[in-house]
């Protein structure tokens, strides 16, 4: 492992974790207060501007761990100097398989009448930097015919739709979408959403090729810039983390700024690796509506996988449109049966 080494004066207690976390995953937390850190006249405790050499030495720390764990990526600063960005090289561009289950569902979004998956698929052709994906779309027996061909105007060249003639499940929905799809990565999607960064595959797709992520989820926002999901936590309850806090706002420790672990992602928007979605069993059809992404997510957890969030990947989200948001109280019982041990103890969001 070695001791603190020269040349990270600032950082140097960083650059030692991070060599630790390439040796051992066994890292916990304990949630008593065992330390103590004093503030002085030009301490870091008391000004993040009081040792600038101390970011540099940071930023330094964080390229050598990359390098160290052969990973390409571009380090830099955020525009306040106090976070170190990592952008992720894409190498080989992975075909992605879009699972969108839909029932033509239309909904005022800023203002305008719209048939919501066809917004959404229109959304990720016009935007999205990314090119090798197909877009597969799971369509209940009475969605109309015009939203069928609305979906093969915008979406000429790599669309399929694949009819579902049972009654609402939409686990069931993903699973089938994902058998007819090719792809080594899927993207589970909802109708009501809409692409605001262009580089939103890029950005998961850089993650989830790390071997032990299965699943990468991104910002999720309402129509009016708050926050709708930036992960799942499971302190107290299930529930999206943050949600209803501005878009600019930085978080407990700048979490909102950060990638980080954590230990669930909503499922209307989540990149998940083909194989680790098999392994799992895929979706859960006991769960048809509430709960299925918080579901597979621990399936993931349990098997050792990591779950990834990521600021740096931006849609929007017309929660509820597609149905009410309404949990029943016997899909609460199911949960908590199922994975009621690892709710209220999240290991990524401690309330300490």
């Amino acid at each position: 492992m070695g001791r603190f080494k020269t040349g990270f004066d600032g950082a140097q207690d960083y650059d030692l974790f991070l060599r630790i976390t390439e040796r051992t995953k066994n890292i916990v937390h304990i949630p008593k207060v065992l330390y103590h850190w004093r503030t002085v006249p030009g301490s870091t405790a008391s000004a993040n501007n009081a040792k600038l050499y101390a970011y540099t030495a940071a930023a330094k720390a964080v390229d050598e761990h990359l390098k160290r764990r052969r990973i390409v990526a571009d380090v830099s600063f955020d525009q306040t100097r106090s976070l170190v960005s990592v952008k992720r090289h894409v190498i080989n561009h992975p075909k992605i398989s879009i699972i969108i289950p839909t029932c033509g569902t239309r909904k005022s979004v800023f203002g305008v009448d719209t048939c919501l998956v066809v917004n959404a698929v229109e959304s990720i052709e016009r935007k999205s930097s990314y090119t090798n994906f197909e877009i597969i779309v799971v369509v209940d027996k009475g969605t109309p015919q015009q939203v069928i061909t609305d979906l093969k105007t915008v979406c000429p060249n790599r669309l399929k739709i694949i009819d579902y003639d049972k009654p609402f499940n939409f686990s069931d929905k993903c699973n089938v979408g994902v058998v007819n799809s090719d792809a080594p990565l899927i993207l589970m999607l909802n109708d009501d959403t809409e692409v605001i960064s262009p580089d939103w595959l890029e950005t998961m797709v850089g993650h989830i090729t790390e071997e032990d992520v299965a699943m990468v989820g991104p910002l999720l926002l309402y129509e009016d810039g708050r926050i709708q999901s930036a992960g799942h936590s499971n302190t107290h309850s299930l529930h999206n983390f943050c949600a209803g806090y501005s878009s600019n706002d930085f978080g407990h420790f700048r979490m909102l700024k950060l990638a980080r672990e954590v230990s669930g992602l909503t499922g209307a928007c989540a990149l998940i690796k083909r194989d680790a979605y098999f392994e799992v069993g895929g979706m859960s059809e006991i769960f048809p509506l509430a709960f299925n992404d918080c579901d597979i997510a621990f399936k993931f957890l349990e098997l050792g996988y990591r779950l990834i969030w990521t600021p740096n990947a931006r849609l929007f989200h017309f929660e509820t449109a597609s149905r009410p948001a309404h949990v029943k109280p016997s899909e609460v019982k199911l949960i908590m049966s199922r994975w009621g041990r690892k709710i209220n103890n999240d290991d990524y969001c401690k309330i300490h």
